[in-house]
């Protein structure tokens, strides 16, 4: 009976009351690609790939800004040595300090990642990490997220709590990224990482890759593929709303990565290393969007001739 009741109330609400309206649009962009990562015997591919967080951070301000009129001074970019876990986590609070309740707050995430045993709040969890700047790589993976060489994706998710802004997108570019989507879904009713049930606004996370998947680059290593799709395709003007580009976008990464790997090769020469196909070519981001905000963001319509 309860359920019929709130179906039943749900309905009868203004579908007003579920449109996005926003008064300012504030974009945090964070990107580390430390000099430790490199490819085995591949320099000039490795040298890209340690080049590719600026092209990234370019690509994603500049398709989200281009689309949305986000203003010079609403955008912060952390690259490399200035993305790290303290800098990330003042700029976060920053933007808890500035962002009016009726704003928009967007925030871009690009490290490498992974399920580790992480520290937070002094024990020991499974988590996805953020692989923050650091000159060496760490030789213990959870003692880097003990001492804050590293970020759990659980505190982050607790900084970004302290956000008030009715809108907040979160895009995590990096592998295995949908680790994380369990650290936000209880992120409201239950109280867990501080959000509680009180905040009247919306939340939706873009994840680049699913578990044990690699979030590819493109294949010269310059950039990572979900994040140039995803821009481009902002920045064509083709979509009527956000979930549409982003729905575009991510079926193109699937399908550009799946076919990269299967050019020239036969199904049973996939199968035979399918320990790595599975892990490098089958990339399908996804979403944890419980309240339709990516729907309710519209794209505006591009005067005639205008170019993206």
């Amino acid at each position: 009976m309860k359920k019929i009741l709130f179906s039943a109330v749900l309905a009868a609400a203004p579908f007003a009351m579920l449109q996005s309206a926003h008064a300012e649009t504030w974009l945090l962009a964070a990107a580390a690609c430390p000099p430790w990562k490199d490819i085995p015997g591949k320099p000039e591919l490795s040298a890209n790939i340690n080049g590719a967080c600026e092209k990234d951070i370019d690509l994603f301000v500049d398709g989200f800004k281009t689309t949305f009129n986000v203003s010079d001074d609403h955008i912060t970019t952390l690259l490399n040595a200035d993305a790290t876990t303290d800098k990330v986590t003042r700029a976060i609070a920053d933007l808890a300090a500035k962002a009016k309740p009726e704003d928009r707050v967007i925030l871009y995430v690009n490290t490498h990642g992974g399920q580790v045993e992480a520290m937070y709040k002094g024990y020991e969890v499974k988590d996805e990490i953020f692989a923050w700047y650091t000159e060496q790589k760490p030789a213990d993976f959870t003692k880097a997220t003990e001492d804050g060489s590293w970020m759990s994706v659980r505190a982050f998710r607790d900084s970004v709590n302290a956000i008030m802004a009715n809108e907040i997108i979160t895009v995590i570019e990096a592998c295995d990224a949908s680790v994380a989507m369990e650290d936000f879904v209880d992120n409201f009713s239950n109280g867990v990482g501080g959000r509680g049930d009180n905040w009247p606004g919306r939340e939706a996370i873009i994840f680049s890759a699913h578990a044990e998947q690699v979030a590819n680059f493109t294949p010269d290593g310059k950039e990572a593929v979900f994040t140039k799709t995803w821009s481009d395709r902002l920045k064509n003007g083709h979509d009527d709303t956000l979930f549409d580009s982003f729905e575009a976008a991510r079926i193109a990464t699937h399908r550009e990565v799946r076919e990269k790997c299967a050019k020239g090769e036969t199904h049973a020469e996939l199968l035979k290393d399918w320990k790595d196909y599975k892990v490098l070519c089958t990339q399908m981001p996804t979403s944890w969007d419980p309240f339709g905000l990516l729907d309710d963001i519209t794209i505006p319509v591009r005067d005639f001739g205008e170019k993206p």
